[in-house]
């Protein structure tokens, strides 16, 4: 159990790493290519946090539990991670980012509960 609460530290660190740290899009060439790329980060970051949130939790029996913990520690995550970008000079939060987390999340774990509770 404690190996799979260190993978979700680790990728929690490098999630806020990402979110928090400066970017810079020139050149960037996936900036470049793919419009509205930054979304489609969201999506899968946010996405992948709720699949390891609930692979992490193993000391939650049912797994819905487990999914639906996922699903909060991801939100809290997505929620809090665009509040403090609001006070960081050199990043913004943005409600459309916030809405590709929940999407991301949500598609996630209802794959992975389609594929596991059936």
């Amino acid at each position: 159990m404690a190996g799979k609460l260190a993978l979700l530290c680790l990728w929690t660190a490098i999630l806020l790493v990402l979110l928090f740290g400066p970017v810079e899009d020139v050149g960037n060439p996936v900036a470049a290519h793919i419009p509205h790329w930054d979304k489609v980060a969201h999506f899968g970051l946010f996405g992948i946090t709720g699949l390891v949130a609930a692979y992490s939790a193993e000391f939650l029996k049912p797994m819905k539990m487990r999914i639906l913990f996922g699903l909060a520690f991801a939100l809290v995550l997505g929620v809090s991670s665009e509040v403090i970008q609001t006070l960081i000079p050199y990043r913004t939060g943005s409600f459309s980012d916030l809405l590709a987390d929940v999407a991301g999340v949500s598609f996630c774990l209802l794959l992975y509960a389609l594929l596991r509770l059936r």
